[in-house]
């Protein structure tokens, strides 16, 4: 059984307690792993009290918590102190360093999940460039010092592994993202649908669309705003779940601005913050269609596999490696130009006005999610190394 390492970055903790795309992943594979158990799975992440009390219930993945509080931090400045000595030491950032430290020598694998990815320069001076892994989720380039640092590169869509162009010296391979099938394949009792609308006042012939995902312009939430105010409809409902910081609820200048935006529709646009994922199938149950405006090359949104899997039609724009997940079978798939408002506008429309058409992406939506299921996932990432064995 080979002896994987997985690091986060050290924003948000895994267990995923404060929400985050990727900590939502490495999660789920950890549950799938507590299933399987193929790998010896050891996943470091940033200390959070409660995802150390989460961590207790696995019994197959072993978490390491590392703490960078500033009285953590100060120690850098010995660290510093200690280079002139020719001691080990990680200049840029003290997690770094207490990763390394909680890595055995004989690890197979070293997968980086995000973070700053220079910072694994010692990595694999001491472990060699063979173990360390890049797993990309995001529209990233590759460097000559990547390419150094990292033998092998995982990436979540063809587009991810395109953009990197990695040198003849290093394995790439795609590992398209997986969810938890289950929590979004289910249905709600009538009475809980009802009681979820009344709370947000939403009226049984309201026409809902769902927006799910963090508040930043590139997520493209102010031009569906735009959108819903040129059609001038109101019995159209857009339900924006998220907040600007993952599961923290800071504010930012673009959350006031589209609460500015939305003022004259107060009617229609619901705000309702941040929901933790194991609650958002509820949502995703009132909600007639999903929207997912990017305006940036989003990699692979876990949110489109989710509302294919709630059996949401989708609204999406030609974004990056979204497009590999999703198809015009369960999606109305658009431009994201200068145009993006116009063409949401019409693909609402075209929805709002044809129940047969929503009907049909809702069933095939569903049918395609289930290339997507987290036991899949667990399954092609254990081949994935399988097949770095015999290399």
């Amino acid at each position: 059984m080979k002896k994987v390492y997985m690091i986060l970055s050290p924003l948000l903790p895994c267990p995923d307690v404060q929400g985050g795309a990727i900590e939502k992943l490495v999660t789920n594979l950890a549950k799938e792993n507590e299933k399987q158990n193929l790998i010896k799975l050891n996943i470091v992440s940033k200390y959070n009290k409660e995802a150390l009390e989460e961590s207790k219930k696995y019994k197959n993945t072993n978490f390491i918590f590392t703490k960078t509080e500033m009285k953590y931090k100060i120690l850098l400045l010995l660290y510093r102190i200690l280079k002139k000595l020719k001691i080990r030491i990680f200049p840029l950032n003290y997690y770094y360093y207490r990763a390394f430290r909680n890595i055995e020598k004989d690890a197979d694998y070293i997968i980086v999940e995000g973070g700053n990815y220079e910072s694994y320069k010692e990595f694999q001076e001491y472990f060699g460039k063979e173990k360390m892994v890049l797993h990309i989720h995001q529209d990233l380039k590759s460097t000559e010092k990547l390419n150094e640092i990292f033998g092998k590169v995982i990436g979540v869509s063809q587009f991810c592994i395109r953009q990197y162009k990695a040198n003849k010296n290093v394995d790439t391979v795609v590992l398209k993202n997986g969810i938890d099938l289950e929590k979004f394949d289910r249905e709600l009792k009538e009475t809980e649908k009802i009681d979820i609308c009344n709370s947000l006042n939403i009226k049984k012939d309201d026409f809902v669309i769902l927006f799910c995902g963090r508040l930043i312009q590139v997520k493209g939430v102010l031009e569906l705003i735009k959108s819903i105010k040129e059609i001038n409809d109101d019995k159209i409902k857009l339900l924006i779940i998220g907040s600007p910081n993952f599961g923290a609820e800071a504010n930012s200048e673009y959350a006031e601005e589209l609460k500015k935006e939305a003022e004259a529709l107060k009617n229609q646009i619901i705000f309702t913050g941040y929901i933790p994922n194991e609650e958002v199938y509820q949502y995703c149950q009132i909600a007639d269609i999903q929207a997912i405006p990017s305006l940036w090359e989003d990699a692979a949104p876990l949110t489109a596999i989710e509302g294919m899997a709630s059996g949401l039609p989708i609204i999406a724009t030609k974004s990056g490696g979204m497009v590999e997940y999703i198809d015009e079978k369960c999606a109305e798939i658009i431009e994201k130009d200068e145009k993006v408002v116009s063409h949401l506008k019409n693909a609402i429309l075209k929805l709002y006005q044809d129940k047969e058409r929503r009907e049909k992406m809702s069933i095939h939506g569903k049918e395609k999610a289930k290339q997507y299921s987290m036991r899949k996932y667990y399954e092609d990432f254990a081949k994935i190394i399988e097949e770095w064995e015999k290399k």
